[in-house]
């Protein structure tokens, strides 16, 4: 007797990360200041979508002095004290990854100059 297993296959489809608020550049803040920055992304209850934060194009390293959040499509960044090696190019990535493959990406870059 011949038996066959047949599966069926689920069809899934992914939205595109959007960003729907932007960042914003952050000028004229002081050292010893703090700089809170935050942003909208849809889709927002995606459990696949996942926020990367890079600082002049490497990941961002966190710290009691610097901290991110991303809560049900609020994303922010939090930097306690500033310092003069904050003042580079921050870049949030919002990416949906499926198997370890990244199917849908949106970049969202803004700049923090002190004074």
């Amino acid at each position: 007797m011949d038996t066959r297993r047949v599966e069926a296959q689920e069809e899934v489809k992914f939205e595109r990360p959007v960003f729907i608020q932007q960042l914003s550049s952050l000028e004229s803040l002081q050292e010893g200041q703090y700089a809170y920055i935050e942003a909208r992304v849809e889709p927002a209850n995606d459990d696949k979508l996942i926020i990367e934060w890079h600082k002049n194009g490497q990941y961002l390293v966190l710290g009691s002095r610097i901290t991110t959040r991303f809560d049900f499509g609020a994303i922010s960044l939090e930097i306690m004290d500033l310092k003069a090696e904050d003042s580079v190019i921050y870049t949030c990535r919002s990416i949906i990854y499926l198997n370890a493959k990244c199917l849908k990406l949106d970049l969202n870059t803004i700049k923090l100059t002190l004074k």
